[in-house]
């Protein structure tokens, strides 16, 4: 399947320090004491990944916790930076979803296609992950339902860029 097919189908938190996660001797086991609450996009912190704007939304250790259709509770834990290219606009008419993970350099970009009750919701796009399996990994780390993990699609960086910067 082509990645344009692929693509077609279609907050103010309280953060801990973002150079935590890009450093990879850091040390630091700070835990945060705050929820993720959502609020206004011009106070997130903006990084930048081969070229693209990303604002992060979700920080290493931030905690996002919500209540499902059946009325349980959930809570995630990022391990990885989350948050949306700027700029872009996905199938869910929304800037694109991307965690960011520790390879400044990889060339590959993993994206899955998320299913929520069977039916088509929204991409997770995972950058700076060397293979398919911590993308997977990563996937499954931040979601409460591994139902929802429809399949992925590995691309190109490049390819990557075209479909999603001029959409």
């Amino acid at each position: 399947m082509l990645l344009s097919e692929f693509l077609k189908d279609v907050k103010d938190s309280k953060y801990l320090n973002t150079k935590d996660w890009q450093d990879p001797n850091n040390q630091n086991k700070t835990k945060p004491d705050h929820l993720y609450t959502y609020g206004s996009k011009d106070d997130l912190p903006i990084i930048e990944f081969q070229g693209m704007q990303i604002a992060i939304e979700n920080e290493v250790g931030s905690i996002r916790e919500g209540i499902d259709k059946d009325g349980n509770k959930w809570a995630n834990t990022f391990k990885f930076p989350y948050g949306y290219i700027i700029g872009t606009l996905g199938r869910d008419n929304e800037e694109v979803d991307v965690y960011i993970g520790k390879n400044k350099k990889s060339d590959r970009v993993f994206i899955v296609r998320q299913h929520i009750d069977g039916l088509p919701d929204e991409d997770k796009c995972f950058l700076g992950f060397d293979n398919q399996d911590q993308a997977e990994e990563c996937y499954h780390d931040h979601m409460s339902n591994p139902d929802n993990f429809h399949r992925m699609l590995e691309v190109s960086m490049d390819e990557f860029k075209k479909l999603t910067l001029k959409r």
